[in-house]
């Protein structure tokens, strides 16, 4: 029937869109781009916590060196972050804390062969 149809259609809408996220609400989340690519765009829901989901594209066509910042916020401050000159964003890492409700974060920083410029959309 049309209803049932409907209902499928509107179940598969809100299952494929919950796949999209990299972490659940009051989890660690650990992502990385594909090797080659940089984060392209990022969305978060919030509700007292954040999921996200990222876009990866490719950046460049061979390996590049890589490694993880240290934190970049502490609980309850405003995040102030700057990617370095001719370097990517590839992975964030954070966790959660319930008492503070807020998370810290890591990012995985690429240095970029070229100095192209990347537009990252944040939703």
């Amino acid at each position: 029937t049309m209803k049932t149809v409907a209902l499928f259609l509107f179940l598969t809408g809100l299952l494929g869109r919950a796949q999209g996220w990299e972490n659940n609400y009051d989890e660690p989340l650990n992502f990385n781009c594909p090797a080659g690519q940089s984060i392209s765009s990022i969305t978060s829901n919030y509700h007292e916590d954040r999921r996200w989901e990222f876009g990866c594209q490719a950046t460049f066509g061979q390996s590049a060196e890589c490694y993880w910042t240290n934190y970049i916020n502490d609980f309850d401050q405003v995040l102030l972050f700057e990617c370095p000159a001719e370097h990517v964003i590839a992975g964030m890492s954070s966790y959660h804390n319930n008492y503070y409700e807020d998370r810290r974060l890591k990012s995985l920083g690429y240095i970029c062969s070229n100095s192209q410029q990347y537009i990252v959309w944040v939703k």
